[in-house]
């Protein structure tokens, strides 16, 4: 194992414009792990995939998904049954 020391205010290299505090955009808990699986991962969810990983209802994998669209902190790509979510 290596270890890169790190500054101890990291957070200060990130500009201010890309900060970003979830909760006060309104994200639940499902949301803000689903991005984080998202940016973290490089993955896709798909609706089918974001139901069984958080075990909610296709209605609210829907509304999830479609919320984070809206704040521009994913993308949708494809329509329909087809469409899969990324982090931007």
């Amino acid at each position: 194992m290596i270890r890169f020391p790190a500054p101890e205010n990291i957070l200060d290299l990130v500009p201010d414009k890309r900060r970003v505090n979830l909760k006060e955009l309104g994200l639940n808990d499902r949301q803000i792990e689903a991005l984080r699986m998202m940016i973290n991962d490089k993955g896709v969810f798909t609706n089918t995939l974001y139901q069984q990983t958080f075990r909610v209802s296709r209605r609210t994998a829907l509304r999830d998904l479609k919320g984070l669209v809206e704040l521009n902190q994913i993308i949708m790509m494809g329509i329909g049954k087809g469409a899969k979510y990324k982090a931007t």
